[in-house]
């Protein structure tokens, strides 16, 4: 409320309501009012341990949050006033007094918010933790379901080799595996405690700061008064990794985009996470993956917004960190958002093995054929060369390399006899790539392993090392062959 302002002793008038509108932070800090809660429960001891509370009076002040807090979460209370700190000052003032009148001894707003905010982003990056480890999952289980199915890959969206599809869901596994490595990162920054670091200059309360961070989840306590207030690394940190998350949450939308549309046709958008046009009857739009892309901008924009703030600072607390808690939030709830329904998404894609199996034409085996000339002691390079005029001659002949005439396979190259280019096999140039990290089936089945061992799903597979000869890289290679690889990738079980 405005006639209740902490501040209100110094000035002798109010703000006008215009510079109020942009002072007030209660529109945006309300969102934290548990942590605020959370912090006076754990401050009261503090406070009884410098003298300043009795047991009394601490016993009404922890009465009067838990009630408060109740509350609040039933939706029978609501916070008035300038930001969230003197919301609820105000509101335990109402119902226990003196106790919440002597609350705020030995500290300062700056300390306290940034206490606030370091707890809502170690919660925040458990959470999202918890979210990517859900999507994963859900990526595995389509890898499982994949099975030994082979497929073209592309780089710069032209056709490449030959991959097993679940190589492909599991790339994207290894990058949300490092996300979640960065999440965990800013979990550990945010957590350090502020608080006794005053308005900038440390407080002469006396009390127990490591007992006060335990009861608040802190391991770790803030050696510098200055730098506690105004550093914000831990909100950026925590921004940035989810800005590093959006690109690769955009990369697998952009990908089922594409394999979802009928020039691919790998899959079919699934109901329930699809929707028409409103002119066009025939359209079945993958909008919750387009959405999935878009977002990311989102999220690298609030990472941009706090940077920018930050970059124009002196040393400890400004007002201009008032701005974090927006792009935290906005961040936050986009993160929320999109982790809660994309496992289910996902999960819901329909496979149309017919389509994928149209990718593997004999373009994808032009550097198994370059390979073999290497076997026979032909330098790469003058191999690819070779290999490359072998392709463009079929290409003005319009017919495929094999079916070239082989007098013309022969002008080119001794080595492109009609033996060896019915040799070229997609399973053969699989089991080529059995080691890691290829896209072989014991390759492929090391990465379900390991990836299913630390996300609580079925049995663990035991580690494959094939043996491949570099000296017989010219011939076939069926040892882990696609039938050798149902076996090695059991249907996913998963724990519950």
């Amino acid at each position: 409320m405005s006639e209740a302002q902490v501040w209100r002793g110094r000035l002798a008038r109010g703000l006008d309501p215009r510079a109020q509108t942009l002072n007030d932070s209660l529109p945006v800090d309300r969102r934290l009012w548990p942590e605020e809660l959370a912090l006076t429960r754990a401050y009261g001891p503090a406070l009884l341990e410098a003298g300043v509370l009795s047991q009394a009076e601490l016993v009404a002040l922890l009465n009067a949050a838990a009630s408060l807090g109740a509350d609040l979460d039933a939706g029978r209370a609501t916070l008035a006033g300038e930001d969230v700190h003197s919301a609820v000052e105000a509101e335990l003032t109402q119902r226990c007094g003196d106790p919440a009148r002597r609350l705020h001894t030995g500290r300062s707003r700056n300390d306290q918010v940034s206490t606030l905010l370091r707890l809502r982003v170690m919660r925040l990056c458990e959470e999202t933790v918890e979210g990517i480890r859900e999507l994963e999952r859900a990526l595995i289980g389509q890898a499982r379901e994949a099975g030994d199915r082979a497929v073209a890959a592309y780089t710069h969206l032209q056709p490449a080799q030959p991959v097993l599809l679940a190589h492909w869901w599991l790339a994207h596994v290894a990058a949300f595996e490092r996300d979640e490595d960065r999440f965990q990162e800013a979990r550990r920054t945010a957590d350090s405690l502020p608080l006794g670091a005053g308005a900038v200059a440390g407080t002469p309360l006396v009390y127990d700061r490591a007992a006060l961070a335990s009861r608040l989840g802190f391991s770790r306590l803030a050696d510098n008064s200055l730098d506690a207030v105004g550093d914000r690394d831990f909100a950026l940190e925590y921004l940035n990794a989810s800005a590093a998350l959006g690109v690769h949450l955009s990369r697998l939308a952009e990908d089922l985009v594409l394999w979802c549309s009928p020039g691919f046709g790998w899959f079919a958008a699934p109901d329930g996470f699809s929707t028409g046009s409103s002119l066009l009857p025939q359209k079945r739009n993958p909008d919750l993956f387009e959405l999935m892309r878009g977002k990311a901008g989102r999220l690298i924009a609030n990472a941009q917004r706090l940077a920018i703030v930050l970059k124009g600072l002196p040393s400890a607390y400004q007002k201009d960190l008032q701005e974090d808690k927006e792009a935290v939030f906005d961040t936050g709830d986009t993160l929320a958002a999109l982790l809660g329904v994309l496992p289910s998404a996902i999960a819901a894609l329909e496979a149309r093995p017919e389509r994928m199996d149209a990718t593997l034409t004999p373009d994808l085996l032009a550097v198994e054929l370059a390979d073999a000339l290497v076997a026979e002691g032909v330098p790469f390079r003058e191999a690819h060369a070779a290999v490359g005029k072998l392709w463009a001659e079929a290409e003005r002949a319009g017919v495929a390399p094999a079916a070239l005439a082989e007098r013309a396979r022969l002008a080119i190259s001794p080595y492109f006899t009609a033996d060896r280019l019915a040799a070229l096999d997609p399973a053969a140039a699989l089991a080529r790539r059995n080691h890691a990290p290829g896209t072989g089936p014991g390759s492929v089945a090391q990465q379900f392993a390991r990836h299913e061992s630390r996300l609580g799903l079925g049995p663990a597979l035991e580690p494959v090392h094939p043996v491949v000869d570099d000296a017989d890289l010219g011939a076939p290679r069926r040892a882990a062959a696609p039938a050798v690889a149902a076996a090695m990738l059991p249907p996913l079980e998963v724990q519950s």
